[in-house]
């Protein structure tokens, strides 16, 4: 009954962590990887939904400012973003870190 279950969470395993790489950088890597997914992820959500109500607004002032509003927020968590991937890029090669945050996807 469970074979199937079996099989599907054999075929998503994390890849083990390189030998010679340090495996606090490789658990960090994955972990800011992460959040940064979850981010772009929620600040794509914010201004798509920004762009539904804008267009549900029917030029209502309230309505349209609150749509502006939240696009305003939903394209700064973007930025954000990108500015936390920046300084993770940076930090991990001004500290050496080779590979440990590049490998953190599941293989299937």
């Amino acid at each position: 009954m469970f074979d199937a279950l079996n099989t599907a969470i054999g075929y998503a395993k994390l890849p083990a962590v390189p030998v010679g790489d340090n495996p606090v950088a490789w658990v960090s890597g994955l972990v800011i990887n992460l959040l940064i997914g979850v981010g772009f992820t929620v600040s794509f959500l914010t201004i798509a939904w920004s762009g539904i109500s804008y267009i549900n607004s029917g030029g209502e002032p309230k309505a349209v400012q609150k749509s502006w509003d939240t696009f305003l927020w939903g394209t700064v968590a973007a930025i954000i973003c990108i500015a936390v991937l920046a300084l993770k890029l940076m930090l991990f090669r001004l500290l050496g870190v080779q590979g440990g945050s590049n490998q953190v996807l599941p293989e299937f």
